[in-house]
């Protein structure tokens, strides 16, 4: 993190900002200074927007203390500062040519990582020329670690199902090669994909998600293997 120089002078001009913030804006930054939303404002009139205005959500969020964030350049807390992909999100948000916010990593004082949607918008003067951008962040976390879980299941499905189809494509041609009678070979499959509890097909393939303390659904799975059975050698 890049050390602020004469910090106790650039302390005083921040805070002389945010007091005119006060002044200017009045209600909109005591708000921003107590909503559970982390927020901070920018000087757009200064290279890299640095941060003039901190709330105490963006503090918590971030684990920062004030006097280490205002001064800083706007993307100080970026988990990956030469992530192109992101830079080129944070410049779509400052332009105004994003729609719903951009997803970017940041990184914690403590190295501890968290995915946040941003949103940027522009304060403008009584001439119009934007003079800060105001930016808000919404912690992803628990939306990402529910994302990857999901993720998690649904590989886990699949590879138990294509698992699932596959025995049962080697049982039944291990059936149809021991003999002729049609409902002969028939029992003789299904005793092998639905045996009693705990020596199904269904049951080894899907031990690995009871391991794993998941609930599985070795039901839908064998639901699946009844049905190819019947497409494959329907009953009369």
């Amino acid at each position: 993190m890049r050390k602020i120089v004469n910090k106790s002078e650039e302390q005083k001009a921040a805070e002389a900002e945010v007091e005119s913030f006060r002044a200017n804006l009045g209600p909109f930054v005591v708000a921003a200074d107590t909503t559970r939303m982390a927020m901070v404002f920018m000087d757009a009139t200064e290279p890299g927007n640095p941060i003039i205005f901190t709330n105490n959500s963006f503090l918590a969020l971030t684990g920062y203390g004030r006097d280490e964030v205002l001064g800083q350049d706007f993307n100080f807390i970026m988990a990956h500062a030469a992530d192109a992909e992101a830079l080129r999100q944070i410049e779509a948000e400052f332009e105004g040519h994003s729609d719903g916010g951009a997803e970017i990593l940041y990184r914690r004082k403590d190295g501890s990582e968290f995915w946040a949607a941003l949103f940027i918008s522009p304060v403008e003067d009584e001439n119009g020329d934007v003079v800060q951008y105001f930016a808000s962040f919404v912690d992803l976390s628990k939306h990402k670690d529910a994302q990857a879980q999901s993720k998690m299941l649904i590989d886990e499905l699949n590879h138990c199902v294509k698992n699932t189809l596959s025995a049962v494509q080697s049982i039944v041609r291990q059936a149809l090669q021991s003999g002729s009678d049609p409902n002969a070979i028939r029992a003789s499959i299904e005793s092998r994909l639905f045996a009693s509890p705990g020596r199904r097909v269904t049951d080894f393939f899907c031990a690995g998600r009871r391991k794993m303390d998941r609930p599985s659904r070795p039901h839908h799975v064998e639901g699946l293997a009844r049905e190819y059975l019947s497409a494959v050698w329907p009953t009369n």
